[in-house]
């Protein structure tokens, strides 16, 4: 099963609605979603302090806030090639 990664920090309310986002594309596409908290990491933090939540896909980003539904779907699409909804 393909992998996204979210790139969230804590206390971010637009990392929260990312991961729902995210919840609701993995059920109909197909994958599973493993969630990194970029104050596990430094380099992760210095990279998106500013730009959280931030999407990947095998290691690629796609998206980065602010997250739009739509732009989300057309990404993970993009990347999982699936045909557009």
């Amino acid at each position: 099963m393909p992998v996204v990664t979210l790139y969230v920090g804590d206390q971010c309310g637009l990392c929260v609605q990312a991961r729902a986002l995210l919840d609701g594309f993995a059920a109909t596409m197909g994958f599973s979603i493993e969630e990194i908290d970029i104050a596990t990491d430094r380099t992760l933090e210095f990279e998106y302090r500013w730009g959280i939540p931030v999407v990947l896909f095998a290691g690629r980003q796609l998206v980065r806030a602010p997250i739009s539904s739509a732009r989300l779907e057309d990404a993970l699409r993009g990347v999982l090639g699936l045909a557009a909804g």
